[in-house]
């Protein structure tokens, strides 16, 4: 047959050689393959074995109960989150009414301490306006909206009203951070007994010297009865220690000198000298 003739032809001849040498290299080839994917199959059929066996362990141990478990879980979680957010808002909104309350408080103690101490005609009162801010956080999670606060001062002229930054003198700058201070103290640090004011009477005029004076003393009267007051005031103006002076704040006051020698010395001065 031709098959054979084609095999008589082949016999001896190098090119038999090279075919016999492909196919067994095809024949390794698929033999490998066959090993690895048996392997796969048998490691699938482990893992399925594996599965089945822990799957008849839960239902034997009582999955439903579990599964109750779990659901008590999550509905507490949720209970919980549901009171944090009551209470989270309720402490929101007291600190808000704190806040409004106190901002109040200020205002009213500014109010007072500015018609004691200010002797113009250019401005009739200020107080502290705060506005919010309220930054919102990203859709994606439940944070609170945080809110921050941005505070300006005003002044009132008549019906106006308008920011006292850059439209103000030195004096009144000064009148104003002064009395801002002062009643910042009264609001928040009344248990506290030092009140301390540095060079309080920078580019201050006569009359609103003497207007601060008597408001100092007004303080000093009121929280006389706190045991542990006391009011520290530097200066260099002998004229406003007199003015304290005169209005029986004080009968002597502390001086700091240069001896011969150049050191510092403190020493105790009678108010009295001050006076003509």
């Amino acid at each position: 047959t031709q098959f054979d003739s084609e095999i008589a032809a082949l016999v001896g001849s190098e090119d038999l050689e090279v075919t016999m040498t492909d196919l067994q290299s095809q024949l390794n080839s698929k033999t490998s393959e066959y090993h690895s994917t048996r392997g796969m199959l048998e490691n699938v059929l482990q893992s399925r074995a594996h599965l089945k066996k822990e799957y008849m362990k839960l239902k034997s141990q009582g999955s439903e109960e579990g599964y109750r478990s779990h659901v008590h879980k999550l509905v507490i979680q949720e209970k919980l989150a549901e009171d944090l957010d009551i209470l989270c808002t309720g402490l929101d909104n007291s600190l808000m009414a704190f806040h409004s309350m106190k901002m109040a408080q200020i205002n009213a103690f500014i109010k007072e301490l500015w018609h004691h101490t200010y002797r113009g005609t250019e401005i009739d009162s200020i107080e502290i306006v705060s506005d919010v801010d309220e930054a919102m956080e990203p859709e994606s999670t439940s944070a609170p909206t945080r809110r921050s606060y941005n505070y300006r001062v005003v002044m009132h002229v008549g019906d106006a009203s308008m920011d006292m930054r850059g439209r103000c003198s030195a004096g009144q700058k000064v009148l104003a951070c002064l009395v801002i201070r002062m009643a910042l103290a009264e609001s928040f640090c009344h248990e506290c007994g030092i009140l301390a004011l540095d060079e309080p009477t920078t580019n201050l005029d006569k009359n609103t010297m003497e207007s601060l004076a008597a408001s100092l003393a007004d303080v000093v009267r009121v929280r006389k009865r706190q045991s542990n007051f006391q009011l520290l005031l530097i200066t260099h103006d002998e004229t406003f220690i007199d003015l304290l002076g005169s209005r029986e704040l004080s009968n002597h006051y502390l001086k700091v000198y240069v001896d011969d020698n150049g050191h510092s010395k403190v020493k105790t001065c009678s108010i009295s000298e001050l006076l003509p």
